[in-house]
């Protein structure tokens, strides 16, 4: 796993890349290349990519029972953050004619699945990756997020 970007604070680099081991659910090696920006706010967003979760089915929105259980993770993150907020981006793959659609079908069906396991709707938002204005990642990153979401999340820092 690599963290990278910028955080306001020595204990935000740390304290994320504790929340990032503790959401695989595995122990796993982090190279934490986060670099510390005292003059960034402490509810800065955290962009959380996860490229060995599930992808959906192709043309699909339907969460799956594995993405289920990768999906409770982010629910127990989310109960152990009561004032954080989280933006689902969905990506959509090749199989759908309109794939900006597919993606917020699937950015919305995830969002519906963290609600009915009692994550506060308004906490959540949802949008497709064309209209979540997110800064561009390399070719292989961006292929590699194909029939997948990532989650935006807001509040995880402190101060």
């Amino acid at each position: 796993m690599t963290l990278a970007g910028a955080v306001p604070s020595d204990a935000a680099k740390a304290r994320l890349q504790a929340l990032a081991i503790a959401r695989s659910g595995r122990p796993v090696p982090v190279n934490n290349l986060l670099t510390v920006d005292p003059s960034l706010p402490a509810n800065i967003g955290v962009r959380l990519i996860d490229l060995t979760s599930d992808a959906f089915d192709p043309g699909s929105s339907k969460v799956d029972a594995q993405q289920s259980v990768q999906l409770n993770q982010t629910v127990s993150l989310m109960s152990g953050f009561p004032t954080a907020t989280l933006v689902v981006v969905g990506h959509g793959d090749g199989t759908a004619n309109d794939p900006a659609a597919l993606a917020t079908d699937r950015a919305e069906a995830v969002a519906a699945y963290l609600d009915s396991k009692g994550v506060d709707p308004n906490r959540l938002a949802y949008r497709s990756v064309d209209a979540a204005g997110l800064p561009a990642l390399d070719d292989g990153t961006s292929a590699a997020l194909t029939g997948r979401v990532e989650l935006l999340l807001f509040g995880l820092l402190g101060s």
